[in-house]
Formats: structure tokens, C-alpha cells, sequence
């Protein structure tokens, strides 16, 4: 299994569109800090990390998720096309080794490299700038912590889909197809729904949680600071980790039985 994960990393470290979407994750939140500056009407020198949160934090986790879909879609299916895995059967190793090799290398690139994209720009902006009177860090880091779950569940779903088409660039192009269907189910039901829709998609999941419950104004040394209360329900905290596993378990299952099918074939 350790020898499949090494290939499939080796492949994906010298992969063009692997290298692109890596370098675009961790430049992409550079342009955002520009962006944030703008909208806050600062010098870079004044951004903190609270600051920056409030106006793109919601936004990069969102983007970011083309970024596990391609990343996913490269780890399962980018070599569909050349025989791999019909070498790597070959050579002994058995099938669930081989699509567990690549669900591993999956979630390592797809989620383990887009999670830390995602926590880079605030902790450089706090070692520069510090992290501002805006936002609790301890408050946040909970939900830094529990937005890993739903990027998990994201993986598994892309990870079903490129299984079921079969090659990198299907899975790729599905997968776009499905994240744009749920973006606008999310806005329906956020607009109709009576009911809670938090854990119905992913999506409307890391948006609850990207999101604070309120906000108020007090003066500190002469200064109007507005703080934004992002502590995190219990509630909030278990239905996501466990929503989350359960559904990217299914998918990940799933694609497993689907490729053992096609492997008999």
C-alpha cells in the first residue's frame, strides 16, 4: 500500500495541471488580501487576520473546492488512461489496495494540501500584522478545526464520481456539474426552506460554518470595535463531523463497488 501511495504522489508532484492548481492555491489568497484591502479601505500594513477573515474567509474555502475536485480527480482517475492499474494488479497487488491507494492519495492532495491553503494567509498575516481585535481566535480555530469535515465530504462524492465515469477529466467535468446543481438548490432552499438545511449539502454546511451568529459595537481606547461572535454550538460541531463521515463513507464505499465491477469486466 505504502509503495502505491509513493507512485501516485511521485505522479502527482510532476503532473502540469497538479503544479498549477498547487501554486494557484496558495497565490489565489494573496489576490484576496489585495481584494480585502480595497473593500476595507487599508494599507496591507493594517490588514489583520480578523479583518481579513471577515471579508474573504467565506469566500476562499468555497473556491478552494475546484481545487479538491481536480485534485481528487487527478489522485483516482489521471491514470485511467495509461494501463496503470492493470500493472500495479499485475504486479500482486490486490484491488482494494489499488482504489484504496488512490482514496488515500485522494484525500491527502485533495484535502490535506486545501486545508492548509486555507489557514496560510491568516497565520502569515498574524506573524505580520497580528490577528485583531475583530474575532476570537480561540472561537475560530473551532471552526477551522470542524471545516475540514465537509472538504472531507466533498472528496468523497468527487472521488464516486470520477470512479463512475472512469478518467480524471469526466470526474472533473461532473463533479463541476454537481457542485453548480447544489450551489443552486442551496440559494432555493435558503430562500423557501422552512426547515434547517445546514447538513442537506456541503456546500450550505461550510457556509453555517463560515458564518457568525451575531455582532456588536463597543469603544476600546477611544476606537469603535465591532466583534463577531463565532462561538461554535455543540450541535453544529457533532451533526457536521458526523454527517460529514458518514456521507463521504457511502460515496468512498460505493466507489469501491463500482470499481470492482468494472475491474471483473
Amino acid at each position: 500500500m505504502y509503495n502505491l501511495i509513493k507512485s501516485h504522489n511521485f505522479t502527482l508532484r510532476h503532473d502540469m495541471l497538479t503544479i498549477i492548481t498547487v501554486i494557484s492555491l496558495f497565490a489565489l489568497p494573496y489576490i484576496g488580501m489585495w481584494f480585502s484591502g480595497i473593500l476595507e479601505g487599508v494599507s496591507f500594513g493594517d490588514l489583520t487576520s480578523s479583518r481579513f477573515l471577515l471579508n474573504m474567509g467565506a469566500a476562499l474555502p468555497e473556491i478552494f473546492l475546484f481545487a479538491i475536485m481536480i485534485l481528487v480527480a487527478k489522485a483516482v482517475g489521471g491514470d485511467s488512461s495509461d494501463k496503470t492499474i492493470n500493472y500495479e494488479m499485475a504486479s500482486g497487488h490486490s484491488r482494494s489496495r489499488v482504489y484504496w491507494s488512490r482514496i488515500i492519495t485522494g484525500l491527502l492532495w485533495g484535502v490535506g494540501i486545501v486545508f492548509v491553503a486555507c489557514l496560510v494567509p491568516y497565520g502569515i498575516l498574524a506573524l505580520i500584522n497580528g490577528w485583531g481585535d475583530n474575532i476570537s481566535l480561540e472561537e475560530i480555530a473551532v471552526r477551522f478545526a470542524i471545516m475540514i469535515f465537509p472538504m472531507i465530504r466533498f472528496a468523497g462524492l468527487f472521488m464516486l464520481i470520477t470512479s463512475l465515469v472512469g478518467s480524471a477529466g469526466g470526474g472533473m467535468a461532473l463533479s463541476y456539474g454537481i457542485i453548480f446543481i447544489e450551489t443552486i438548490f442551496d440559494a432555493v432552499f435558503e430562500e423557501l426552506a422552512a426547515f434547517d438545511r445546514t447538513y442537506i449539502f456541503a456546500l450550505s454546511n461550510l457556509a453555517k460554518i463560515l458564518s457568525y451568529n451575531n455582532s456588536w459595537e463597543f469603544v476600546e481606547n477611544g476606537k469603535v470595535i465591532t466583534w463577531f461572535d463565532y462561538s461554535t454550538p455543540n450541535e453544529l460541531i457533532l451533526k457536521t463531523i458526523v454527517v460529514s463521515l458518514v456521507l463521504a463513507t457511502v460515496y468512498v464505499t460505493a466507489g469501491y463497488l463500482v470499481f470492482k465491477k468494472k475491474d471483473k469486466n
